[in-house]
């Protein structure tokens, strides 16, 4: 949870991407800072999930993640196909891999408080 909280103080680190990917890849490439950002929106997503994804893990309870889990693979390589068709712009990519991750997110988050409530029933308790 430490992780999940201290992540807004992390976010003002992305104006300094420029520096360290100059440091790091010695000017060799430019990275766009939308690229950085949207990343950074990518791994917030994935990292709130995953907070609730060990906890369901642990319950056993896994019915409703492999579910969503097939579903955004699924639909995340047409859709990952035609914004690339569409714009040639690896940000539209990248904005996909958050929109197909969002539901998985949302059910986590609503799967995990209806068992700690003790009120889930039917596929929440799956």
């Amino acid at each position: 949870m430490g992780d999940v909280l201290d992540y807004p103080r992390k976010i003002p680190t992305a104006p300094l991407s420029g520096f360290v990917y100059d440091v790091w890849i010695q000017g060799q490439a430019f990275v766009p800072f939308s690229i950085t950002l949207i990343s950074a929106v990518y791994q917030f997503i994935i990292l709130l999930s995953m907070r609730y994804s060990y906890v369901l893990n642990g319950f056993g309870v896994l019915h409703l993640q492999l579910i969503l889990t097939i579903t955004a693979s699924v639909v995340y390589i047409p859709l990952a196909v035609f914004a690339g068709r569409m714009t040639h712009d690896i940000n539209y990519l990248l904005l996909v891999m958050c929109l197909v991750n969002l539901p998985g997110l949302i059910v986590n988050y609503i799967q995990y408080h209806k068992i700690i409530k003790g009120k889930a029933t039917g596929i929440w308790i799956k």
